[in-house]
């Protein structure tokens, strides 16, 4: 799996060859989907991380109220 900034890089690349007309439109879209998937992907992972360290934090704080 790709990180974010390899995604944008890959969009960016994307986007120049469809620029140019040199590319098959049916390759475009293919490579489009890939990585359209693989950024769903990411994200869904970050909101995962996200949502486990915001619960770490409650957490945390709950136990630091309890403490005091």
């Amino acid at each position: 799996m790709s990180v974010l900034y390899d995604l944008t890089d890959k969009l960016t690349s994307l986007q120049r060859l469809a620029e140019s007309g040199n590319a098959d439109p049916e390759a475009i879209a293919d490579t489009m989907e890939m990585i359209e998937g693989d950024f769903d992907d990411k994200a869904v992972g970050y909101v995962k991380v996200y949502k486990s360290v915001e619960a770490d934090v409650k957490e945390i704080d709950a136990e630091i109220r309890r403490l005091q």
